[in-house]
């Protein structure tokens, strides 16, 4: 598994709630959040959820290490280096996904970035 795979892996075992919660919250079943363990897969939409029901840090999962290294951009000026990226991604998109940006949109409130 990638590092990312991994890190998804492990938060997924170590949280304080079962697979069968993980899986009611997300709107999946059971075998979907087994699958993540083993595989550290899954959708976009179902990793911005998963962030929000464990109370993660989107940023602190998806770059582990190496996050540090972004933090430190931020009193620099301009645009991050990450947040270029996330835009260039939004972007790229073919087609407007509404419910993907409601959620990305959820999921930074709620880390009050």
């Amino acid at each position: 598994m990638e590092p990312l795979d991994l890190r998804i892996s492990e938060l997924i075992k170590n949280s304080d709630l079962s697979y069968g919660e993980i899986a009611r919250q997300c709107s999946v079943d059971r075998a979907a959040v087994s699958r993540w363990v083993k595989t550290g897969k899954m959708t976009t939409e179902n990793f911005a959820k998963l962030c929000i029901i464990l109370n993660l840090d989107a940023n602190e999962v998806l770059f582990g290490e190496q996050y540090e290294s972004y933090k430190q951009f931020k009193s620099s000026k301009g645009i991050r280096l990450i947040q270029q990226e996330l835009i260039d991604k939004i972007l790229s998109e073919k087609e407007s996904n509404d419910d993907f940006l409601n959620l990305l949109n959820k999921l930074l409130e709620r880390l009050k970035v």
